[in-house]
């Protein structure tokens, strides 16, 4: 699967998936036609933000009008 990248858009929750070894250019999303990679990964990516404490999208959030101490607002 490191040929896989997973796009996550916290704002529509929307996913992109491509395959980099045959779509380095990212036009074919892959996510609704491999639904399960798709999920693992989201998954696995959701995952690894909580655990290192990343900061998390809000509506509203401007990253450049704010440092994340004042966001203050973690998965």
């Amino acid at each position: 699967m490191d040929h896989l990248k997973l796009i996550k858009f916290y704002d529509t929750n929307e996913l992109l998936l491509f395959d980099l070894q045959s779509d380095i250019e990212e036009k074919n999303n892959l996510a609704l036609t491999h639904s399960n990679k798709c999920n693992f990964l989201e998954k696995s990516l959701d995952t690894y933000l909580h655990n290192v404490k990343a900061p998390k999208w809000k509506p509203g959030i401007t990253w450049k009008s704010g440092t994340v101490e004042k966001i203050n607002s973690f998965h």
